[in-house]
């Protein structure tokens, strides 16, 4: 009885979880990586499962445009019947006896649903890497939908606020820092190439500095 509990679950993870999980991860990536955990963990629950949702809708419904208009039916054994069965026996630990040889039929369903999972997770990924790039674009930063959390990589690479002269191309960022040591303070210049945040705070914690200079006082 545990067995089939545990099997269920994990299929239902598998399908209602595990896409808006990829989706998250290819969103979050890179300069963003470190926002995946972050947040209260109901509302990334519940935005993982809506994401999935919709994930599977779009999966579906691009296989039902290449069936249906393109002619292109790549799941010749599946249908909604043969997905509802398939996802019940997994449910319920009806597995197929390895030592019995199946069916052509039955093979090339668990082929098929095999394959259609797999293009859910591919879709997933996909999905997500587009999101990330369309959310970097100016347009949406310019709205002020779909905000990061890092700020600091705007802020760095010189586009937190845009610029209408196309004449004009980004080439570094340059910060003043100033330091506090031994109750001595020292303010140093230099090309920025690199920066960390705090993971709780998200602010910023330690700042790389390249061409550095320090500015001496004149008395």
């Amino acid at each position: 009885m545990e067995f089939n509990i545990a099997l269920n679950t994990i299929v239902y993870l598998m399908i209602f979880l595990f896409p808006g999980i990829i989706f998250r991860k290819f969103l979050f990536i890179r300069e963003y990586s470190k926002e995946f955990d972050k947040g209260n963990l109901f509302e990334r629950f519940i935005w993982t499962i809506l994401t999935s949702i919709g994930i599977l809708i779009v999966t579906f419904s691009i296989f039902l445009i290449l069936k249906n208009i393109l002619n292109l039916d790549l799941l010749t054994s599946i249908s909604y019947k043969t997905i509802w069965n398939t996802f019940n026996d997994l449910s319920n630990n009806k597995l197929p006896n390895p030592n019995e040889k199946l069916p052509l039929k039955d093979r090339d369903v668990y082929k098929h649903f095999f394959f259609l999972m797999v293009s859910i997770y591919i879709l997933s990924a996909i999905l997500g890497m587009i999101s990330y790039w369309i959310t970097r674009t100016t347009f949406v930063k310019s709205i002020g939908i779909l905000k990061y959390l890092n700020y600091w990589q705007d802020l760095v690479k010189g586009t937190f606020i845009s610029n209408n002269d196309d004449t004009l191309t980004y080439a570094y960022t340059t910060a003043d820092v100033l330091t506090e040591q031994n109750d001595t303070t020292k303010l140093y210049s230099g090309r920025v190439i690199n920066y960390y945040l705090d993971i709780q705070t998200n602010q910023l914690q330690t700042i790389v500095l390249s061409d550095t200079k320090r500015y001496k006082r004149l008395n």
